[in-house]
């Protein structure tokens, strides 16, 4: 494991990391941001972070719908960078590892949607459910002209 993520970070964007620190790079993100999402859907509206950025965006539903198209849109980018990793691959495992990160950010999404009505001051909107799968959507829409089908 490296020492500081920092140091990783720097080695990565030169272009001189081992094949683990690569992974751990990955998978760091992947499962960082993951968290992010979930943490950010999952807290209450009044009083937090949540309600911040939603007022710093506008705070109306259709700034909040295009948060949420970002958010799992990034989800689903660095689940595949993470599923692909460094590897030379054919092109049928890159497509699996593309449907594997898009169903990730659909699931992840649709149940932070859903986790949302039990959630003190948040409940699940239409809205922001067909954002949070527009996302992956996108991306996956974007991936696959450039993965090949």
């Amino acid at each position: 494991m490296p020492d500081n993520l920092l140091t990783v970070l720097a080695q990565a964007y030169t272009g001189r990391v081992s094949r683990r620190q690569d992974a751990f790079l990955r998978w760091t993100l992947a499962l960082s941001w993951t968290a992010f999402c979930l943490l950010l859907m999952l807290l209450p509206d009044e009083g937090t972070i949540v309600n911040a950025l939603s007022l710093a965006a506008g705070g109306g539903d259709l700034t909040d719908a295009l948060g949420h198209v970002f958010l799992f849109g990034v989800l689903t980018l660095l689940w595949y960078a993470a599923l692909l990793g460094r590897e030379s691959k054919t092109p049928a495992m890159r497509q699996r590892d593309l449907w594997v990160a898009v169903g990730v950010g659909w699931l992840v999404s649709t149940a932070s949607e859903v986790g949302q009505a039990f959630v003190p001051g948040r409940g699940m909107a239409l809205l922001d459910l067909v954002a949070n799968i527009f996302g992956p959507a996108v991306v996956l829409l974007w991936l696959r002209r450039r993965v090949g089908r």
